[in-house]
């Protein structure tokens, strides 16, 4: 599309303020131009003639302006027919399309413009999303004229109804400021002082906010989508205030895919607020989407009598309330009426409606669409679930022939290959079967922009390929593929720590950075290409046939371009790239970078299973647990409930149920666990909020802790957020060269009342951050923490650091943080509440609490800050975090990761964080004991377990609520 520079069209647009007489044509001919002022709010346009009808009579003229790529309005000249200007808004072709299809509009009212032109004006909302649009009707010079398109160009309207009539441009005074008085006040004038407008480039903003959400949607990108739908929220938010009926469909996503990502705490919390919302909705599509995802979230969550009730509901809202009884917006509905159909083992029913749901989208969409490729997934695993193999495999691959063509390696095309290699796998046909697995696998892992929204489920088939049913270990190369494969799906949370490290590389390397850049554009590029020609191959006829060569030309074309990126960030900065995305090691490779008597063992979770691999020596051996996640994140929830301070009372550790964790994930692994002196486990999921010295390696023999087989007593444990950073820490992480040894902040100043969890609860319920700040009051309302500056005092005496190296009280803020060199800090300490995303709500990120100082300063350490710091530290000491949810429940362990990864970005070797709040006194004692090992020349994982052998030989400290609540994360061995 053409585009005119900002300086250009500003240089038209001077010369038409220095006089606003002066005579100016319109465009004659298709194409031409003229400059016609600015915007309500302040963009350049300009007016472009696009149609020019000589035999009827019939021109057209769009206002293009500076940052939209489509017209942000059209002008409609015709001859004087059967229309005047109050039938034109209602019953001309113009008018009944943009209301059957665009707009719900108010009654048509006289206005005048331009001095004396008369015209009938209609304000209007856009069906999708609500924004505010105009429909302006005249007559005059034997013509009538129609506009309609966004009130932020009633200027340009104005001024090109002038031009119509002959008249000159309206005055609109010299400077900037009377421009823009102007331009307010003929809004206000033609529209009424009620009427709010919205700036074209918010609208802009909001309309992509809205598709790309929706797009990253379809191809499983559920961080992406989410991190989208956020941006849409806010600028929602910004535009229409909190709480407003356009709030509705943003957090109704935000649900989705926070419930996809089994937060559930989250994608409950955003559909309640959604659900005072969706029957205002501008659209009412709305109301039934809202019904459509949460059936989708009951139904992953296993309420399938729930899941159904929804759906059912969502399509007896479109067919009945909304008269849909064909069509795309039907086809949704049917399709979350199909897959809780499924769910309650209706399988005749649920083929018959995923059926009719295709129908409609290949009769909305055409044959080659995300859609009818969604669909014939669906329809392959119901017909499988029947035993109709050749069937189900039909299906299956006709699936894979549209997600190739209109997504490429995506997820998408990922899952559908499993589905399909799973078919295959059942019909005996391992060899092809094995072939589709890893042809997923190998897109999957090469996928730099789609490896962080891939999830263990996704690949679940492939992992049941690789492992025996029956629980039994799989050895040699299966388990070496095994140890390979798990490595491929990016934990949301977890499995991030070294990607945000690579960011301080890219940050100082502006090559890299250009690059990194070149390819998320370059991935975009071919996304859309990909999209077009799932739209071309649909159509027939020789011009179709010629449009989908070329598009399949320039997809090769822009997929090699993205290799060739590839290739040069490797060139460029291989840490970096290895980071961001790292290729799945091997056994022999991961084996090269452990000492002799470690091992790593490795959980990963999700659908019905959880897959666990042991490397040792070199060799892998990989295994498959009957233990669904859900079932996986309730023993957690119950072995947490025995240890966390606030809920313990008198409650008993139950060590029974932590030997039968233990023997279910590692029983048949337990073996070659013998003889090893440091365990590094890679946990994900639910196990992430479980410290794994927490589990018992045989039967307990009776009540005393002292004497229970803990996983700790026979070996030092760590834990790493990837197998990646195993490899990138020990290549890349020497021996600090810090001259401090000790800083610690603590004990800042809250004066809330003693109970934390209320004083987190009112702050949960108080905070609104519009600004991305909160209140500071709110803070300092926390419970205070005066034992946290004992600690510290205690930690700082073992390190024989001076007296100065503790900061509490008023000094333990943000600025005098930052004003300090930690690059110099050998180790890092902070004892105060940490905040998580459960505690906190409105918080996106986690955060340390510290005193609160100026108004612009709120007292948040937020990870995002913490990542920013520079550190050359050997440790970093978070002593004050809970990883339990508001309900008590243990699903916080991913969002805590979120305050380690930002420390190990920021140059941290490991991280000694706490799961749980412990009393200050054996808090006290762990750490100094910990320090004390370590300055003797234990690694940092041996100098914990020595720490904690010491206090479980004491009958007062022996329960493990005292001793199990510290992990190491990042580098334990040395």
């Amino acid at each position: 599309m053409f585009r005119r520079s900002v300086a250009a069209i500003a240089g038209v647009l001077a010369t038409l303020g220095a006089d606003p007489c002066r005579a100016q044509g319109l465009p004659q001919s298709v194409g031409e131009e003229v400059a016609l002022g600015q915007s309500v709010s302040g963009l350049p346009c300009r007016l472009r003639m696009t149609r020019d009808n000589k035999d009827t009579g019939s021109q057209v003229w769009a206002v293009m302006c500076e940052g939209w790529s489509s017209a942000a309005a059209t002008i409609n000249r015709e001859p004087e027919r059967r229309w005047k200007p109050e039938t034109i808004l209602a019953d001309s072709p113009w008018a009944k399309r943009l209301l059957e299809g665009t707009y719900d509009c108010a009654e048509p009212r006289p206005s005048r413009v331009a001095g004396d032109i008369d015209t009938l004006v209609r304000g209007c909302k856009l069906k999708d999303g609500g924004w505010p649009g105009v429909m302006l009707g005249a007559q005059f010079g034997g013509r009538i004229q129609f506009a309609s398109g966004a009130p932020d160009v009633m200027p340009q309207l104005e001024a090109t109804l002038a031009l119509m009539a002959g008249k000159p441009v309206p005055a609109t005074g010299g400077s900037k400021q009377a421009l823009q008085d102007y331009n307010v006040k003929l809004l206000q004038a033609t529209l009424g002082a009620e009427f709010r407008n919205v700036g074209l480039l918010d609208v802009q903003a909001l309309r992509n906010f809205y598709r790309l959400t929706i797009e990253l949607d379809n191809m499983r990108d559920n961080v992406g989508s989410e991190a989208t739908a956020l941006r849409w929220l806010e600028a929602v938010e910004r535009t229409f205030g909190r709480d407003s009926a356009h709030s509705a469909l943003p957090l109704t996503l935000l649900g989705l895919q926070t419930g996809r990502q089994f937060r559930y705490q989250d994608s409950d919390s955003y559909f309640r607020r959604a659900d005072a919302l969706v029957r205002q909705a501008p659209d009412q599509n709305t109301f039934a989407y809202h019904l459509t995802h949460k059936s989708a979230i009951a139904l992953q969550r296993g309420d399938v009598v729930e899941a159904r009730r929804l759906a059912e509901e969502a399509v007896a809202f479109r067919r009945e309330r909304l008269g849909q009884t064909k069509g795309g917006f039907l086809a949704h509905a049917l399709h979350g009426l199909a897959n809780a159909t499924a769910g309650t083992g209706d399988l005749a029913g649920a083929e018959r409606l995923h059926r009719e749901s295709l129908a409609n989208y290949q009769a909305a969409f055409g044959n080659v669409h995300f859609w009818t490729g969604r669909k014939l997934t669906d329809i392959a695993a119901v017909q499988l679930s029947q035993n109709r193999q050749r069937d189900a495999e039909a299906s299956a691959r006709e699936a894979v022939r549209i997600f190739e063509i209109v997504h490429g390696p995506r997820t998408t095309t990922v899952e559908a290959l499993t589905v399909l290699g799973d078919i295959q796998l059942r019909g005996g046909n391992a060899d092809e079967a094995m072939a589709n697995f890893r042809k997923a696998a190998r897109y999957a892992a090469g996928n730099r922009d789609g490896r962080a929204q891939l999830r263990v489920g996704t690949l679940q088939r492939y992992y049941n390929a690789l492992t025996p049913a029956d629980g039994k270990p799989a050895t040699g190369a299966q388990a070496d593929e095994m140890l390979a494969a798990l490595q491929i799906p990016v934990d949301p949370v977890v499995g991030r720590a070294v990607t945000l490290m690579s960011a301080r590389l890219a940050a100082g390397d502006a090559r890299v950075r250009d690059l990194v850049r070149d390819h998320q554009e370059a991935s975009r590029r071919a996304a859309l290409l990909r999209a077009s020609l799932g739209r071309a191959d649909s159509e027939e006829g020789d011009e179709a046939q010629a449009r989908q060569q070329q598009l399949t030309a320039e997809i090769a074309a822009a997929e090699s371009r993205l290799q060739r990126l590839e290739q040069q960030l490797q060139a460029a900065n291989p840490r970096y790239a290895n980071l961001t995305n790292p290729p799945p090691m091997g056994a022999a490779e991961l084996g090269r970078h452990l000492q002799p008597g470690e091992a790593v063992l490795q959980f990963a979770s999700g659908g019905q299973a959880t897959y666990v691999v042991l490397l040792r020596d070199g060799k892998a051996t990989a295994r498959r647990a009957t233990i669904a996640f859900a079932e996986l994140q309730k023993r957690v929830d119950a072995l947490r409930a025995g240890v966390e301070w606030a809920r313990r009372g008198q409650a008993a550790y139950d060590t029974v149920a932590a030997h039968a964790l233990y023997q279910l994930l590692v029983g048949p692994l337990d073996a070659q666990l013998d003889g090893v002196r440091h365990l590094i486990v890679v946990p994900s999921g639910p196990l992430a909020s479980l410290p794994p010295a927490l589990l018992v390696r045989r039967a307990p023999t009776g009540a005393d802790y002292g004497q229970a087989a803990w996983l700790m007593r026979d070996m030092a444990v760590s834990v790493m957020p990837s197998i990646a950073a195993i490899a990138e820490l020990r290549t890349n992480a020497g021996a600090s060269s810090a001259s401090q040894p000790f800083l610690g902040i603590g004990n800042p100043r809250f004066t809330g009342s003693g109970d934390a969890a209320a004083g987190l609860a009112q702050l949960g319920r108080a905070c609104r951050p519009q600004d991305g700040r909160i209140d500071p009051a709110l803070v300092r309302g926390l419970a205070p923490l005066p034992d946290t500056q004992d600690e510290l005092k205690a930690i700082a005496a073992a390190l024989k650091a001076p007296a100065n190296s503790v900061v509490t009280g008023a000094a333990a803020t943000l600025s005098d943080l930052r004003k300090r060199d930690l690059s110099k800090v050998r180790i890092l300490a902070f004892a105060t509440h940490g905040l998580l995303p459960g505690d906190l709500p409105c918080q996106a990120e986690p955060a340390l609490a510290l005193t609160p100082g100026a108004k612009d300063d709120d007292g948040l350490l937020n990870a995002s800050d913490i990542a920013r710091l520079r550190l050359d530290a050997e440790w970093v000491v978070l002593s004050a975090c809970n990883t339990a949810g508001a309900d008590g429940a243990a699903r916080g362990g991913q969002a805590l990761s979120g305050l380690v990864r930002a420390f190990l970005y920021a140059g941290s070797r490991a991280v000694l964080a706490t799961h749980w709040d412990i009393a200050s006194e054996p808090t006290v004692a762990l750490t100094t004991g910990t320090f004390r090992a370590y300055a003797a020349g234990a690694g940092r994982a041996e100098s914990l377990r020595q720490s904690q052998l010491a206090m479980l030989g004491n009958p007062s400290t022996a329960h493990p609520v005292f001793w199990g609540a510290f992990v190491v994360v990042g580098e334990g061995g040395r």
